[in-house]
């Protein structure tokens, strides 16, 4: 599960800031709000699920795509092919001291009841830091310190000559761990590979030969069906094809329902098109579907932008408690998604420390991010979040 993850001099960012998913200590006054975390230990508890609010160009999207960079760097810092002497990365460009100075990312993971702290500096040229900590009882312990190529290992961290002169200023360390079987990485590195999800903007066509795969197998199509029962929707069932050729851009995808015959008294089945027939609605309800199946039975981390869009208010509270509650997310995954949907701002749905805000700076008038959650203001228990958050007095709103 994540625990935390920071960012600084990327994007909007210009300051480190700290998304976290730690549990505060305040008061819960509804007790059906309790089934929002999970504990992992004595001194732990983490969110299963948050939300980002802030008014248009705020931040709020960088987040995610901050993320996304660095999971995309893990991946293919060794393997992609593309890379040259520039690299993607993008500073904050609203202060010309930041120009030239490193972006930071760093993550804390829980893996097996095991915390590990990972993160990376990186400019357009090269790696200049990479670091590894993990807990495996009640300290931290290093296992890693880089500084350019320049690399300190600590026990248990194993011996391995061949290792560090194939890595060049590009590559982080952490992409070789399946090419050289470092055991003490491998945890870390399934992580990124298999348990995270991140959706920085929702394409209308994200049905692919992937997905036909996905419902070939007869239990995962019935339980996307099953799970879009529950929005009344009057889908019977899918019927997706292969794509034979390379010259279609994607398969062909209908969508089953029942049609009456009052004459007959009897229904027969009527197919439509998923993309000339159906809503943008339905179209993204049947996409999260498939993606949100698999997150919940694998116990996944997802970043997913705007959930609320083309979504009615109630789906997108649905699809949040789906999260929150015991039976249907039982390997505790963890949603984390952008919303401009002010009646999600419920105390009856979201602890105060779920509910994360993006603001542009005041004091120094730069235009850089600030992060912040809404358990670090003193508000009553019976205060009205979504009213409150419009009147500004939480912040992140355009005027």
């Amino acid at each position: 599960m994540l625990v935390e993850f920071s960012v600084g001099n990327y994007l909007s960012f210009q300051d480190v800031v700290t998304f976290s998913l730690v549990t505060a200590k305040i008061p819960i006054p509804d007790k059906k709000l309790r089934n929002n975390s999970v504990k992992i230990d004595r001194q732990l508890s983490l969110l299963k699920t948050s939300v980002i609010y802030g008014a248009n160009s705020s931040g709020k999207s960088n987040l995610i795509q901050a993320f996304n960079f660095m999971s995309h760097w893990v991946l293919d810092s060794v393997e992609n092919p593309t890379l040259n002497a520039t690299f993607p990365v993008k500073p904050f460009r609203l202060n010309s001291a930041t120009l030239n100075q490193p972006s930071q990312f760093e993550i804390v993971v829980v893996i097996d009841k095991i915390i590990y702290r990972y993160g990376f500096e990186i400019n357009t040229e090269e790696i200049l830091a990479e670091w590894l900590y993990y807990v495996p009882e009640d300290q931290e312990i290093t296992l890693l310190k880089r500084e350019l190529n320049q690399f300190e290992f600590f026990p248990p961290f194993p011996t391995i000559p061949e290792l560090t002169p194939q890595i060049k200023p590009q590559n982080l360390l952490l992409s070789f761990t399946d090419q050289f079987n470092i055991p003490i990485m491998q945890p870390l590195w399934k992580w990124f590979h298999h348990n995270l999800e991140i959706i920085p903007e929702f394409p209308r066509e994200i049905i692919n030969n992937t997905t036909v795969k996905l419902l070939i197998n007869p239990e995962y199509k019935e339980q996307i069906l099953q799970f879009l029962k529950r929005f009344n929707l009057g889908i019977d069932n899918i019927e997706i094809e292969s794509l034979s050729d390379n010259t279609r851009s994607k398969p062909p995808v209908k969508i089953i329902r029942s049609r009456y015959h009052p004459d007959k008294q009897q229904t027969t089945s009527q197919s439509f098109d998923l993309y000339q027939e159906e809503s943008r609605g339905t179209q993204k309800l049947l996409q999260l579907a498939i993606i949100l199946v698999d997150v919940l039975n694998s116990g996944k981390v997802i970043f997913i932008d705007s959930l609320d869009l083309n979504l009615h208010p109630l789906i997108t509270k649905t699809i949040i408690e789906l999260f929150h509650q015991r039976e249907t997310n039982p390997q505790n995954a963890q949603l984390i998604f952008t919303a401009y949907d002010t009646s999600l701002l419920n105390p009856k749905l979201f602890r105060r420390d779920q509910i994360w805000f993006t603001a542009k700076d005041i004091k120094e008038n730069i235009g850089k991010t600030e992060l912040y959650a809404l358990a670090e203001f003193k508000i009553k228990n019976d205060s009205s979040y979504d009213q409150d958050y419009l009147l500004g007095k939480y912040g992140g709103i355009p005027f």
